[in-house]
């Protein structure tokens, strides 16, 4: 059995590689964005968009991780196994997504539906919805029914926010390995 320094070494290799081949994944796979001028407004010819690759390989490999070194995490976080997989589900079908879009220039209104439906089964399976806003000043807004519906609208935001990130000057990666740790 892998000890955990080296498994994390390996997860760490792995990432090295990753970056360093980075241009091969990206012609070889053909996952490379085009300014269209119409949406699309690159100062360069193409822009490779791998990074989604990157950090879902990192929530897999982590996933794993947690599931054979530190299994309590996993419940400590997720509160139960179903729950973690259905997270690792939900994030490999939002990456598909973001995948499609880049490769096949999915219109807007289709990602927003798709990605809707996404987040809607997967917060009908696990019921974690935001039930009430606590301020600073002592407020509590409780939301009732409009739970749902709030906790919707705030995982579409973060993944347009998100999204919107610019990868090159790896912001993408310093905001998702701050949210990994």
């Amino acid at each position: 059995m892998l000890s955990i320094k080296i498994y994390l070494g390996l997860i760490i290799l792995l990432n090295i590689f990753i970056v360093l081949f980075y241009d091969f994944y990206s012609k070889y796979f053909k996952i490379i964005d085009y300014p269209d001028q119409a949406r699309k407004f690159h100062k360069s010819n193409n822009i490779k968009v791998f990074g989604g690759s990157i950090i879902l390989c990192n929530i897999l490999l982590y996933g794993i991780f947690f599931l054979i070194f530190k299994n309590n995490i996993i419940d400590d976080v997720f509160f139960s196994h179903q729950k973690f997989i259905l997270f690792i589900i939900t994030c490999i079908l939002i990456y598909l997504v973001g995948l499609f879009d880049d490769i096949y220039d999915i219109p807007a209104i289709n990602k927003s539906v798709l990605l809707t439906i996404i987040i809607v089964i997967n917060l009908f399976l696990t019921k974690n919805y935001i039930y009430e806003i606590r301020f600073s000043f002592n407020e509590i807004i409780y939301l009732n029914h409009f739970s749902l519906f709030f906790t919707l609208i705030c995982y579409l935001i973060f993944i347009n926010a998100f999204n919107m990130l610019d990868g090159v000057n790896l912001q993408i990666g310093k905001y998702s390995f701050f949210l990994i740790f």
